[in-house]
């Protein structure tokens, strides 16, 4: 894939979700409630966690992609490290839409709790190890039906 793909791919995937959020614009939010909205992204790491999850992806994306010189990489990490604050933004209306005052609340006084802290702290990893259990049960399920299919095809 050329770099012009790549980025070309990258912000037709991008477009619909702008397109969606400058379709629906959001009501206003209510200020307790937009300012427990970033307390909960702050409370949970949000900003460190995206952070974190992009930088752990490039090395897959590079390899992926190894025809994209390693200079579009760095600058995707850096630019997409920059950009985070607007991320979050761009979030803050998709938990006005799923949670209440209520709910921010209670799910704050929770990540301030030493269990909500583990749980945070846990996170990377499970996800980590999540996805290597899901790709290893796909392969084994991908094989099974591989072969079930090959079975019947012999018969």
């Amino acid at each position: 894939m050329s770099l012009r793909r790549l980025v070309v791919t990258c912000f037709l995937a991008a477009a619909p979700v702008a397109q969606v959020t400058a379709q629906q614009p959001s009501a206003p939010i209510d200020p307790a409630k937009l300012k427990s909205i970033y307390e909960l992204i702050a409370v949970s790491h949000g900003a460190e966690i995206m952070a974190s999850s992009i930088i752990n992806s490039l090395p897959a994306q590079r390899q992926a992609h190894s025809e994209v010189p390693a200079a579009f990489w760095d600058v995707f990490a850096r630019k997409a490290t920059e950009q985070i604050p607007m991320l979050i933004d761009s979030l803050v209306p998709i938990y006005a839409r799923h949670f209440t005052q209520n709910d921010l609340d209670q799910i704050i006084a929770f990540y301030q709790t030493p269990a909500g802290q583990h749980s945070i702290a846990e996170q990377p990893a499970i996800l980590v190890e999540s996805m290597d259990l899901g790709r290893r049960w796909g392969t084994q399920m991908g094989r099974a039906i591989g072969d079930s299919l090959a079975r019947a095809e012999s018969q």
